[in-house]
């Protein structure tokens, strides 16, 4: 099992800096939109708010949204593979690590993005400990550079090396430009 340590050590990983809210979406209330799937604001926002609850401590919403954006074919690859993870699995690894950690279990379940990153965090934990796991990083690497990643403004640019990159709109300047000489 995943430790809850473990669990912040990955969200940590993928943390990246806080863009101010200031774009708008050309779909509102999206998200992302993956390859045609639409991840919306509301799902991004309950998938943040549960994770918060499990882990006791505030998550960042663009670390939730990338593993969102590439654990559909994280499960994909690794199913190929032969490894997989329920999403009964994930709901269990979830209400375990809120339990062991003193908090509240969600009844009636988590929602589906949150299940979504439980999925991504048991599969991450299996295949580092693989005997396939190279191989099957490699075919990772290559099915997420093949990913059609469409970010809300607001998240950055969608880089597969990255994640979500925070960008400077146009329209705000560095401290010192348009300064008269």
């Amino acid at each position: 099992m995943v430790s809850t340590s473990r669990l912040l050590k990955v969200i940590s990983a993928v943390l990246i800096a806080v863009l101010a809210l200031g774009a708008c979406s050309a779909r509102p209330g999206t998200a992302a939109v993956v390859d045609g799937r639409t991840i919306s604001e509301n799902d991004l926002s309950l998938a943040s708010s549960e994770l918060s609850e499990v882990l006791g401590q505030p998550v960042n919403s663009q670390a939730v949204l990338q593993i969102l954006i590439v654990a559909p074919t994280m499960i994909q690859v690794a199913s190929r593979h032969g490894v997989s993870v329920s999403a009964d699995d994930a709901q269990d690894f979830l209400a375990g690590e809120a339990a062991s950690s003193g908090h509240q279990v969600a009844e009636g379940g988590y929602g589906a993005g949150t299940v979504t990153v439980g999925r991504y965090l048991l599969l991450d934990s299996a295949l580092r400990s693989s005997n396939e796991g190279g191989a099957i990083g490699a075919d990772l690497q290559e099915e997420f550079a093949d990913l059609d990643v469409e970010l809300s403004p607001r998240y950055g640019e969608w880089t597969p090396e990255a994640g979500p990159t925070p960008v400077q709109p146009d329209w705000i300047l560095n401290p010192g430009e348009g300064e008269a000489a």
